[in-house]
Order: structure tokens, then sequence, then C-alpha cells
């Protein structure tokens, strides 16, 4: 994957999850959307090269996509379900990401500290802690946009 590929990824998704929302009667949530879809394209021009940096560093691998408490079965090795597995192209992502967006699951489960604390572990074990992104919700994908944003 390329850096533009990847940047463009983001701007569609982002864009995306603005015209679903936008397309709601709730004109408070559609005036909301807007705001957010705002920052987060001017958050993707504004450091792009942080997000280039990680295609640069081969960062970016097959994950899950939508990696929720319930996609994980905590055994001896833990076993994560449920990917998506019809398109390949949307399971390439940054762990970083998709581990983001595990903590706003946890955070919602009113579980904070666990998530926090798998950010913790992934760092330690992979020794790649990379610079947040400042953005209200996370992208791609909106998946988790949505559920960051209602």
């Amino acid at each position: 994957m390329t850096t533009d590929v990847y940047r463009d990824r983001f701007r569609r998704d982002i864009l995306e999850s603005r015209r679903e929302v936008v397309a709601e009667d709730d004109a408070s949530m559609a005036d909301r959307s807007r705001e957010v879809a705002d920052r987060l394209l001017s958050a993707l021009a504004k450091h792009a090269s942080l997000l280039d940096a990680r295609i640069e560093e081969r960062r970016i691998v097959e994950g899950h996509r939508d990696l929720r408490a319930e996609h994980i079965c905590l055994l001896d090795e833990p076993v994560v379900i449920d990917c998506l597995e019809f398109n390949r192209d949307f399971r390439m992502l940054d762990p970083a990401d998709e581990l983001s967006f595990l903590v706003l699951e946890c955070a919602r489960l009113r579980a904070p500290g666990l998530g926090e604390a798998i950010l913790g572990i992934r760092a330690g074990l992979s020794g790649d802690e990379p610079a947040p992104l400042p953005h209200p919700c996370r992208p791609p994908g909106r998946t988790g946009a949505d559920t960051a944003c209602r």
C-alpha cells in the first residue's frame, strides 16, 4: 500500500461517514458530523507525514478491521474471531488504529483501564508507540468513526 492510497482511504472513509450521518433526519447530528469530518480532514492534511511514516515503516498489516471485545476469546493464547473476511483491502490497517478502536470500545463498556492496558502491552511487545493523531474519532472505516461520534 502506498502513502497516497492510505491517505486517500482515510479521506474517502471520513467523507462517506459524513454523508451517511448528514443524510439522517437529526439536524444537530448532521451539523456535528460536518464539524467532526472537517476536523478529521484538517488533521489528515496537517499530519500526513505521521501516516506516511507508518507506511514507510511497514506498520500497515492485515488486521481485523472491526475489533471489539466480543471478538476476542481469552484462551491461553488469545484468539480473535469474526474479522471482515470478504475484502482483504478493508483489513489492511495500522494495528495502532485497530487497537485505538478497541480502547474506545472498552471505555464504552466502562472498562477504560483495560483498553489502556492493552495499548501498553502492545507497545511493550512490539516496541512501537506511534505518535497520536489528534482526532475526535477513529478513522478510517465507518464502523469506528460512527461508533465514536454517536
